[in-house]
């Protein structure tokens, strides 16, 4: 109780913060975006090229959302696609692959599940850097996390990440509402991405209340009205290579799980960051939970900032005939950076 106390207040003078002042306190001055897709997704999914037109690339999107109602029926070149599936990914569409039904837009989803994240950003540019000074390159994963990290954080350009293109058509339409000079306020902007992508705020924002998803919103357009460095980027998280000479705050969610992430590509991860030569801060956040964990990678080393005790609850079931009773069991995990960190007894996630 007194976590989300907190959070809410933090979110609360958060968004005063940047709607009481003149000045954005943001670094950029003035719009700008782009977009870039993985070289293998750009194979397999149609009309989808790097460009710097936000409209364009919506116009692709939407196209894309229509089109995936077929091929996710019958994934073919003949419903869309751009090619046909190996024989892999058919038997792996044909056994319900989350990570492949999720590319094709087939399965994917918008809620917001992460609680409190607002600490986690709090806490990492605390750790980066407390004076507000440096410039940081942000990016996120998710549907609203990207936009309260973006308020949160000092960012001189926010990358929204995903692999899924229904997650990017999201963002293309609800960005622009919020970065228009002749933002309309917040409940008008809602209204009309609802009516345009046929999406619930109320659904996505249900755990995380539809007020504090409003307030979140309301401090990005305040945060950002004077410009934005705006970056889509349609790929796998351990495929994606961040750029620049900034410091990157990348926030995965829970999305290095071994139900998501394999050892293979946890691998090709750290040989992408590697090539980088970027100074990585990332945030990893256990699913339906307020731990988290603050990793910095850099010249090739990786090590823990701070990280919570990750715990998976299960309650107490009867097996299926009834006869047999498990008791509730609580058993704690590592993340695969837990378990690659040099750091040995890193200290908990508090401000």
């Amino acid at each position: 109780m007194l976590r989300y106390s907190f959070s809410a207040l933090l979110v609360g003078f958060i968004a005063l913060t940047a709607l009481s002042c003149k000045k954005a306190v943001s670094p950029q001055a003035q719009q700008s975006f782009s977009f870039s897709v993985d070289a293998e997704l750009a194979k397999l999914l149609p009309d989808l090229a790097a460009t710097n037109d936000i409209e364009k690339l919506k116009k692709n999107l939407t196209s894309l959302n229509k089109k995936s109602q077929e091929w996710c029926k019958y994934p073919t070149m003949a419903s869309g696609l751009s090619r046909e599936l190996t024989p892999e990914e058919k038997a792996a569409f044909a056994n319900g692959s989350l990570a492949l039904r999720t590319v094709l837009g087939c399965d994917t989803w918008f809620t917001l599940t992460d609680k409190t994240p607002e600490v986690d950003f709090a806490f990492a540019q605390n750790a980066i850097d407390k004076s507000f000074e440096k410039p940081i390159d942000c990016v996120s994963v998710g549907f609203l996390q990207p936009y309260i990290l973006g308020t949160v954080a000092h960012c001189a350009s926010l990358t929204f990440l995903d692999v899924s293109f229904r997650t990017l058509y999201l963002h293309s339409v609800l960005l622009p509402l919020l970065t228009d000079k002749d933002f309309a306020g917040v409940d008008a902007a809602l209204t009309r991405f609802e009516s345009e992508t046929k999406a619930s705020m109320s659904e996505i924002c249900n755990s995380y209340s539809l007020q504090r998803c409003k307030l979140v919103l309301m401090a990005f357009a305040a945060h950002h009205k004077t410009g934005l460095q705006a970056k889509f980027a349609l790929s796998s998280l351990s495929r994606f290579k961040p750029q620049g000479e900034n410091t990157v705050l990348l926030y995965m969610s829970n999305a290095i799980d071994p139900n998501f992430m394999p050892q293979e590509e946890f691998d090709t991860l750290k040989n992408n960051w590697s090539a980088s030569k970027a100074h990585i801060v990332a945030v990893y956040h256990q699913a339906d939970s307020t731990n988290f964990g603050v990793y910095s990678f850099e010249a090739d080393a990786l090590s823990t900032v701070c990280a919570n005790q990750f715990i998976v609850s299960r309650s107490g079931t009867y097996s299926k005939d009834g006869c047999t009773y498990f008791p509730p069991s609580r058993t704690s995990y590592k993340t695969y950076f837990d378990a690659a960190s040099s750091t040995k007894g890193a200290p908990t996630c508090q401000l």
